[in-house]
């Protein structure tokens, strides 16, 4: 089954590498993410065949998704901020509607998720 994992933040104030790492055999199709930065910094984006990698600049906005597909009954893993941001970022799962979220509040620089589908 196929499914959107997705990514929001507002107002960042520094660049940041994320690491979304997904288990239970979670493959990762396809992703895209937008941002709108506030100053030029090195922006890095892959998708890897469990894991989501970004490198954001400061930023206005972040939002973005990856679609991902599993066999399994649930969705898990955990998510790297580094450096830790001093705002809320929040990741959600969806399928037809939302499934759950999970904010990384300031400060957190890693945060676990399991998601039953």
């Amino acid at each position: 089954m196929n499914y959107t994992f997705t990514i929001s933040a507002r107002d960042t104030g520094r660049s940041s590498y994320y690491v979304i790492s997904f288990g239970a055999e979670v493959t990762v199709v396809q992703g895209s993410y937008d941002f709108t930065p506030t100053a030029a910094a090195r922006t890095m984006f892959a998708v890897c065949p469990m894991e989501v990698q970004v490198q954001f600049p400061p930023s206005s906005v972040i939002s973005g998704s990856a679609v991902i597909t599993t066999r399994e009954p649930f969705v898990s893993g955990e998510i790297i901020i580094s450096p830790a941001l001093a705002v809320p970022v929040t990741f959600a799962l969806w399928g037809l509607e939302k499934i759950g979220e999970v904010t990384m509040r300031p400060g957190e620089t890693t945060v676990g998720f399991r998601f039953d589908v």
